[in-house]
């Protein structure tokens, strides 16, 4: 009798151990289940999205590379969204619910300055404009001054706009960029200098040769690297405009009094002669159903203006 109870306590004993450590590994699995999150991806244009690897929900911290593909006459301008970026190829981290817009535009007016023929070599007491062997659109300015050299007209209402820049090697702080918005009396413009910062200006024209520029904002180039190029870009939908530096948001701003503009800016300090490089202007339609037939237009960046003031910086 004595056997059997100790026989009986002992299987008691073994169950009891049994449920407890199956009651320990189910808890163990109920905390290691990962956290995962939705990838929506909107298209807004004609184009395409990849994205690898593709799947309905991702874990924590997973990357996921996202490729925009346009559609003939086509290119890619922005996403939007969760995360504001200019590269048509990206890897995002998975760290929430992410949901983005895939922006495509219909290729509006495109130069490359890669056509020596028509290209005039000018040369005044402030600068000098050049074509390079390379193809780039070369502005030296020789004292200093505020100068635009290069427009071209805008007939959409929603756009996108991107050019390179790079500086020549030296030591001081030139600045170049992109005027995105011009009323004929007051324009907006991204400026990069060649100490890693970035400023929104506004200037306004107070009287004949004279420019009040005010700074709107400013902060530190994203991945920027002394001498090498420059991505600016921006897209404007109704009055709002965002602004990319190396394919990274930067900044926005809001303007009632829309007039899109596409103008290469040059300004310099005290510090002169010094020379910026342009390349690879870019201009996307945003609203495909006011296309125009001018498809790409190289000879639209012949287009040349100039306009040289005073600054008066504040």
């Amino acid at each position: 009798m004595k056997y059997r109870l100790n026989c009986f306590f002992i299987i008691l004993i073994s169950l009891t151990l049994v449920f407890l450590l199956a009651g320990c590994d189910n808890n163990k699995k109920g905390t290691s289940i990962p956290e995962t999150y939705s990838l929506t991806i909107d298209i807004i244009g004609d184009g395409t999205v990849t994205k690898t690897p593709d799947k309905e929900s991702y874990e924590k911290n997973e990357k996921v590379t996202l490729k925009a593909v346009p559609a003939e006459l086509h290119n890619f301008a922005f996403w939007e969204g969760t995360y504001n970026l200019s590269k048509p190829e990206t890897v995002i981290v998975m760290e929430k619910d992410t949901h983005l817009k895939a922006n495509f535009g219909r290729i509006y007016k495109l130069a490359y300055f890669n056509d020596n023929e028509g290209w005039p070599v000018e040369e005044d007491d402030i600068t000098k404009l050049a074509l390079t062997d390379d193809g780039r659109y070369a502005i030296t300015m020789k004292e200093e001054n505020f100068i635009q050299r290069i427009t071209m007209d805008i007939e959409v209402n929603n756009l996108y706009g991107e050019i390179e820049l790079q500086f020549a090697k030296t030591d001081f702080y030139p600045g170049a960029g992109l005027v995105f918005n011009d009323t004929g009396t007051v324009f907006h413009f991204l400026e990069a200098n060649h100490g890693g910062k970035y400023y929104i200006k506004k200037a306004t024209i107070i009287d004949t040769g004279s420019i009040n520029v005010n700074t709107v904002s400013s902060g530190n180039i994203p991945d920027y690297k002394k001498g090498e190029l420059l991505k600016l870009a921006y897209s404007k939908k109704g009055s709002v405009y965002n602004l990319y530096i190396n394919g990274y948001y930067v900044d926005h701003i809001e303007i009632d009094d829309i007039e899109p503009a596409f103008q290469l800016l040059a300004i310099s300090g005290k510090e002169a002669p010094f020379t910026v490089y342009f390349d690879n202007l870019k201009i996307l339609n945003l609203d495909p159903y006011l296309f125009t037939q001018k498809n790409i237009v190289p000879a639209a960046i012949k287009n040349i203006i100039e306009v040289s003031s005073e600054i008066v910086n504040k």
